[in-house]
């Protein structure tokens, strides 16, 4: 007896209950991602719908992304603001740490995706652009000291190596991968110590010495190939 109710609770355990525990769970998952979705299924929603570089558009996947990108790396939202960032317009977007606001200039945007304003390749650059800022808030929160060096004391060396700062490498890293590339290290592999040597250079010749250190180590950083 005891060995036939065994049978049938496994029975009714493998048949019954687990198949029950897998549509709670499943029903579970499509609850929350329709909720709270992730941020990579958030930004393939935005890439492959129907947007376009208009400002109503671009606050709609803003407010998208925003939510998602909040939510899984804890960070405050920061307010969308559009308008002319430079003269210029060179700059597309401006992350902002004082009034803690992401500044999007509409007319550079279209400039930087061939004047499109709708299809893969707006979309592309739009969320290219939007993740790029909201990477400069993560590391406003958990990567400051970086943010204030680069930004505010030292925003002489940011101009020199701007494609060459951990922030921007960072961000550009982040953005490219559309969420996917998530590894802070590069901020230990490029120290603030690198880019102080380059300040302090007395001279064409250190500085020059000190100049060839940092592209190497972002080569290195990004273990891309450096050519001397």
């Amino acid at each position: 007896m005891k060995k036939l109710a065994c049978v049938v609770l496994s029975f009714v355990f493998w048949n019954i209950y687990i198949p029950i525990i897998r549509l709670i769970y499943n029903v579970f998952l499509k609850i929350k991602q329709r909720f709270y979705p992730d941020l990579e299924h958030v930004i393939a929603d935005i890439v492959w719908s129907d947007l376009t570089l208009c400002e109503e558009d671009i606050a709609i996947a803003y407010k998208k992304l925003v939510k998602a990108f909040c939510r899984e790396y804890d960070v405050k939202t920061p307010k969308l603001i559009f308008r002319q960032i430079d003269p210029n317009n060179m700059l597309i977007g401006l992350f902002e740490y004082k009034p803690y606001t992401i500044s999007i200039n509409v007319e550079a945007l279209i400039l930087n995706s061939m004047n499109e304003t709708s299809g893969l390749i707006a979309r592309n650059t739009m969320v290219f652009v939007l993740l790029h800022e909201l990477r400069h808030c993560w590391q406003y929160k958990y990567h400051k000291e970086d943010i204030l060096y680069w930004c505010e004391t030292h925003n002489h060396l940011y101009n020199i190596f701007y494609e060459e700062c951990p922030i921007e490498i960072d961000a550009n890293e982040f953005a490219k991968s559309a969420g996917l590339h998530d590894s802070g290290d590069i901020f230990n592999k490029l120290p603030l110590s690198l880019y102080e040597d380059f300040d302090k250079a007395v001279g064409l010749k250190e500085e020059a010495e000190a100049s060839r250190k940092i592209k190497k180590a972002v080569a290195v950083a990004l273990n891309r190939i450096y050519l001397e």
